[in-house]
Parts: C-alpha cells; sequence; structure tokens
C-alpha cells in the first residue's frame, strides 16, 4: 500500500504516514497491537492443536500469554490501586482493558461498573422504602396493608430500573462494538470437534469436519437430562433443609443453607464443563453458551429455590410458615430474613475463594523456590525469569470469566426477584457488586495470569444479555405471587381473582418495558455519528481504490488522468465513481449513492491517514 501511494500522494513516505503505528518494545512500531497479535497466533494454534489435552497428557509443560511489565504496572494504578476502593464513579478503564485483555473482559468490567452505579442509584428509593417500613411498626391501624403498598411500590420502581438500566447498557455496548470493530467476530473452532471429512456445504471444493446429527441430539438429550437430574437432588436437598429447620429460621439455617449452596456449586462445577465437552460444539462461542445456559440453569435452582419454596408453598403445608420472635408465623418474614443473611453468606464465601486463590498461588511458589534450593545443593538457587514466574499464577480464562460474571449475576437476580420484600437486599447486593469489582482488578494484575484476548459478540456480554431478561420476567411474576398468596387484599378471594391480578400486572409490567426500549434506542446518537463517519471513510477509500490503479498504470481516458490527479493531489471530495477500470484490477462494483456523499469532509484532505478506519 505504500509504495503505490508514494509516488502519487504528498507527505507518504512509511508507515507512519498512513497507518495507525503502535509502539511497544519495538523501535519502529507495528501496525497491529500486541493484544491483536497475541489473538492471532492463538486462533491459529488453538484452529489446529488441542492444547488443554495437549498440556493434561504432557506433551506441552504450560501454555499462557505472557504480562507485559509496563502495561500491568500502568493497571495496577489506574485501576487495581486501593485508592480506587472510595472511587463511587466505578469508571472502569475499558479501553486499556480491550487494549491488553481483550474484549470479553472488558466488556465484563464495562459490565460489573455499569451496574454498580445503577445500584447506587437504586439505593434511593430502596432506603426510602426501608425507613417506611421500619416507621410502619409503630403503627396499629393497618399495619400489614401500609407494607403490601410499599412493597407493591417499590416493586414497580425495580422492574422499571431493571428495564432502563438494561437498555441503557445495551446503548453503551453498541458504542464500544462499533469502535472496537465487533460486528463480525472470527467463530474460533474448537480443536477438540470431532467429526468425519466430507465435503463443506458452502464450498464444495472444500473439506471440513462434520459429526453425525443423531449422534449430537442424543448427547444434548442426555446433557440435559443430568442436570436436570442435578435439579432435582438440590430441591430434595432444600426439602430436607427446610424440614429440618422449618420451626426456627435463625442464623444456623442462613448459613447451612449457603453453605448447601456452596457445596452443590462445587460438585456440579466440573460436571457441567464435563458435558458441555461431551456435546461436541464446533464453535467456541457455541460451547462457552452452552455453558452458560447449562450452569445457569442448574444455580437458579440451586440459588432460589428454597425462597421461592417458603414464598409459595411453604404457607399450604401442614407445618404452615416458620415461627419469627416477636412477629409469630410470618413467611414474609422468614423469607426476608433469609434472604439477607444468605446473600451476606454468600458474598463472603466468594471474597474467601479469591484470597484463597491468592494463597495457593503464593503457597505453589513458595514449595518451588524451596525445591529449587533443595536441588541446588547449597549452592544459589536458579534465578526465575519473569516469564517463568508467571507458569504458576492463577487461570482467569472464559471458564473463570463466566463463573465471575455468573456470582454478580445470581447476586443481582435476588435484588429482580425478592427485593420488593426486603429492600434492604439492594444495599448487600450493592457491596456484593463493588467487592467483587475491586477484588476482581485486583486479581488480575496481581494474581492471575494474563488471559487470552478472545473478542466478544456484537451482543457485548452475549448470552448473559438473555439471562437477565429472564430473571427481570421472573421478577415480575415474583412480585405479583407475593401480593396474591400474602396480601390482605386478597386475603379470601377467590382463585381466579388471583390469577387475574398476576395476569394483568405482568402484562402492565411488560407494556412498561417496551415503552422504555422504544423511549430509549439501542444505538444513542454518539454511536450512530461514528458508524456514519466510517460508512464515510469506507465509501471515500472505495472510490480511491478505483481511482489510484490509474495512477500506477498509464491512464487510458481523461477520466482515468483526472481521477489520478486528484489522488496525486489529495483531492479526495472530488472523486467520483468511474464507469470502467483496468483491467488488471477488474470490474469494481461502486455504491449506488457515492456520487451523493455529502457528509462533512475530513479536517485534514492532504493526510490520507485521516481516512484510514
Amino acid at each position: 500500500v505504500i509504495e503505490q501511494l508514494k509516488p502519487h500522494v504528498a507527505g507518504v513516505n512509511e508507515v507512519a504516514d498512513v497507518f495507525r503505528v503502535y509502539r511497544g518494545s519495538r523501535k519502529e512500531g507495528s501496525v497491529s497491537r500486541g493484544v491483536d497479535r497475541t489473538r492471532i497466533v492463538f486462533a491459529e494454534l488453538a484452529t489446529h492443536f488441542d492444547l488443554e489435552t495437549a498440556t493434561d497428557t504432557g506433551l506441552v509443560s504450560n501454555f499462557y500469554a505472557v504480562h507485559n511489565r509496563r502495561c500491568l504496572s500502568q493497571l495496577r494504578g489506574v485501576w487495581a490501586a486501593t485508592s480506587a476502593i472510595w472511587d463511587f464513579s466505578f469508571r472502569q478503564p475499558v479501553h486499556l482493558l480491550q487494549a491488553y485483555y481483550g474484549s470479553k473482559v472488558a466488556f465484563f468490567f464495562a459490565w460489573a461498573g455499569f451496574y454498580c452505579k445503577a445500584l447506587l442509584a437504586l439505593l434511593v428509593p430502596a432506603t426510602i422504602c426501608i425507613a417506611l417500613m421500619v416507621a410502619s411498626q409503630y403503627f396499629e391501624y393497618r399495619r400489614g396493608f401500609l407494607i403490601e403498598v410499599l412493597q407493591l411500590g417499590f416493586g414497580v420502581v425495580v422492574i422499571v430500573w431493571a428495564a432502563g438500566t438494561r437498555n441503557l447498557f445495551l446503548q453503551d455496548a453498541q458504542y464500544f462494538v462499533e469502535y472496537w470493530h465487533l460486528w463480525a467476530p472470527k467463530r474460533l473452532p474448537r480443536p477438540q470437534y470431532e467429526g468425519s471429512l466430507q465435503r463443506s456445504r458452502i464450498d464444495g471444493s472444500q473439506m471440513e469436519r462434520r459429526a453425525n446429527n443423531v449422534v449430537l441430539s442424543l448427547t444434548r438429550y442426555f446433557s440435559t437430562l443430568v442436570t436436570i437430574v442435578f435439579c432435582l437432588l438440590v430441591m430434595v436437598a432444600i426439602y430436607g433443609w427446610m424440614t429440618v429447620f422449618h420451626g426456627q429460621m435463625n442464623i444456623v439455617a442462613s448459613i447451612v443453607l449457603a453453605l448447601q449452596i456452596k457445596v452443590f456449586e462445587i460438585i456440579y462445577r466440573p460436571i457441567a464443563m464435563w458435558l458441555t465437552r461431551l456435546e461436541n460444539h464446533k464453535y467456541q462461542v457455541d460451547f462457552i453458551n452452552a455453558l452458560i445456559w447449562k450452569t445457569f440453569a442448574f444455580q437458579f435452582i440451586n440459588y432460589y429455590y428454597a425462597f421461592f419454596y417458603l414464598m409459595i408453598a411453604q404457607k399450604f403445608t401442614e407445618a404452615g410458615c416458620p415461627m419469627v420472635r416477636g412477629i409469630g408465623h410470618d413467611c414474609i418474614w422468614a423469607l426476608r430474613r433469609q434472604v439477607i443473611a444468605t446473600v451476606g453468606f454468600l458474598a463472603v464465601c466468594r471474597l474467601i475463594e479469591v484470597f484463597a486463590n491468592w494463597g495457593w498461588v503464593k503457597l505453589q511458589i513458595f514449595l518451588q523456590n524451596r525445591s529449587l534450593a533443595r536441588s541446588a545443593g547449597g549452592a544459589e538457587a536458579p534465578v526465575r525469569s519473569y516469564m517463568e514466574e508467571q507458569a504458576y499464577l492463577a487461570d482467569f480464562e472464559e471458564a473463570e470469566q463466566m463463573e465471575a460474571k455468573l456470582q454478580l449475576v445470581l447476586s443481582l437476580g435476588f435484588v429482580l426477584l425478592f427485593a420488593c420484600i426486603a429492600p434492604v437486599v439492594v444495599v448487600v447486593v450493592f457491596v456484593v457488586f463493588v467487592v467483587q469489582l475491586r477484588a476482581s482488578a485486583w486479581y488480575l494484575t496481581n494474581v492471575a495470569r494474563r488471559s487470552f484476548p478472545r473478542e466478544a459478540g456484537p451482543n457485548g456480554i452475549g448470552a448473559w444479555n438473555d439471562v437477565i431478561a429472564i430473571l427481570m420476567g421472573v421478577g415480575v411474576i415474583s412480585s405479583a405471587l407475593v401480593l396474591v398468596i400474602h396480601g390482605e387484599a386478597f386475603r379470601g378471594q377467590h382463585i381466579l381473582t388471583r390469577i387475574s391480578f398476576v395476569i394483568v400486572f405482568a402484562f402492565v409490567s411488560f407494556v412498561m418495558w417496551e415503552v422504555l426500549r422504544r423511549s430509549q434506542p439501542e444505538e444513542d446518537s454518539e454511536t450512530a455519528l461514528l458508524k456514519s463517519r466510517r460508512q464515510h471513510v469506507q465509501a471515500k477509500l472505495s472510490l480511491v481504490g478505483q481511482a489510484l490503479p490509474k495512477a500506477t498504470h498509464v491512464a487510458s481516458s481523461r477520466e482515468e488522468e483526472e481521477q489520478a490527479r486528484y489522488v496525486s493531489s489529495g483531492q479526495w471530495r472530488r472523486l467520483r465513481p468511474m464507469n470502467r477500470t483496468h483491467e488488471d484490477w477488474g470490474k469494481v462494483d461502486t455504491p449506488d449513492n457515492a456520487a451523493q456523499l455529502e457528509l462533512e469532509e475530513p479536517a485534514r484532505v492532504n493526510d490520507p491517514s485521516d481516512m484510514i478506519p
């Protein structure tokens, strides 16, 4: 490109005159960033070699992306510093993260920081609702009805907040998708995919691996069946927990429930990975999405079934509602206490897990140093290089990223499902998000190896958008069921009346969501402007591409001479589609509207680098 432009465009002598050059350890720089080179190398290796199996069998000792000292130090200073704990703007350096870890990790922290701000805003109505609920205890007249009105009102606030927050984040996500060129990322094939070589259905001249569709369907049915069996085991265990603690829903019951949830989570985690591998997905994105849905389906039952049982079924059992000290038999009060205590204990467990990983890494390094010292026989132990030291750090690849995001989504689910009953859960979940956000930043820059930079899809956080939408829908039904089952207004009402209220409440909620969605388009003005500018640049470059060959060959017509003169002088605005091109370049189709482009001209029209996307 540079050699073709040199004779005809003033000021073009080297790559930096046309392309953006990134200067890292190389003085001459490169047109690609380190994260891009790492992604390209990893994609090529992963396409042809099963690196995970090679490592498990000992053929490969280890493989990982290496940290850059300078970039890591910069991230520690601006992102993972202890002073960031008190930064309640929760602004994340997403462009730095995308340039170092890839767009998937950048989207994770962009989402987490955005929801921290959204939860901070929700704290205001939550605090008002908590204060009114506490004040209502001093009113004897229709105290229960007042609490129900507060629950309904705050439930509506949460419904509107959830829809507005999701729509606003989708706007931000679309901007990042456009800015980072994520419209159609390459679908990375999995080397573990098994199938027979067959002629490609798309390109008949190529051969591709294709698995038997019947076998694929059977394995996925089997995977679904195993997940259902584990969900049933969780339900049986929770029924046993209810049987043991139904008479005294105290702090001990909350601790036991939290421990039970974590135990089942640890047991199912490797099983979910094994089942997803058994399903033999061809592409990595399909593999991760299947793992997300499988894990979420199980964890939905594992985390929420006990509370739904308390809210819906416990009242109609022989034992009735649990006894609450100072209140009497009350399912809602018992549910409120259990939600708050369980979410708090789960947050503590997650924090312990993060520091346990840090301790395990330090222990491994200590044991390795001692082993090297003993093998040296009293002499000075060999010093490991910076690259070798990272072999003992923890992983933060796609499975670990999914687990970290799942913990936050499940915590958010407590707000969407039960905040109308216990508004104080908003405070607890806000603390969970803040601690997880800061702990993850510290973890990535001090404990974890650099993850391979993977590209996110055009939907930003991908399947997690649909997961949050499902939690929002279930939260609407949950808010309505609390009122029709335990509300004084529906005491003694016919079952059809209660069902009708649930249907009407859900319908009104979905109408509000649709109104909010239409009032908050997925593309904001900045994204639309960025897209228009790039379309303008691409259209201009297509005109330059038609005219440039005339400048490098003998012009065969007056029109071609004019076009070549425009290119050499930098008069890009005067270029127009040509009817025919040089035979060496073949025919080029031009957009119908290329001649009518009237968008704003770049500020420096003589500098071709202004027009490179």
